[in-house]
């Protein structure tokens, strides 16, 4: 998975959850991550099988749910307690259920 990481590492982690299907994090951080990386933690990431991540076979199953625990996977990696999630369009959906699915990961549920 292509992950993004600007700003200050002791800032409180925000993870970026692009909209798609299929769109990429690209765009946000081109125009946001220079005004967010004083004061936040940006974590930005390309979901499973879009844009700069890796795809996935034909036979391997893949459902919204590894795309969670992708993102559950990467804060523990970082080693990060709890960040805060910024979804937009179809990544507010998974910002939800990931929410729902990792209570104790958020800052902010």
């Amino acid at each position: 998975m292509y992950v993004k990481v600007h700003g200050n590492t002791d800032a409180e982690p925000l993870l970026y959850l692009h909209g798609g299907p299929g769109e990429s994090c690209y765009e946000f951080c081109y125009h946001q991550a220079k005004r967010l990386k004083e004061n936040i933690r940006l974590i930005a990431i390309d979901q499973r099988v879009v844009c700069r991540s890796e795809g996935i076979n034909d036979n391997e199953d893949f459902s919204l749910d590894d795309i969670i625990k992708d993102c559950e996977e990467l804060r523990e990696k970082l080693g990060i307690e709890k960040w805060a999630l910024l979804g937009h369009s179809f990544g507010g959906f998974i910002a939800l259920k990931y929410a729902v699915m990792f209570p104790n990961s958020n800052l902010h549920v």
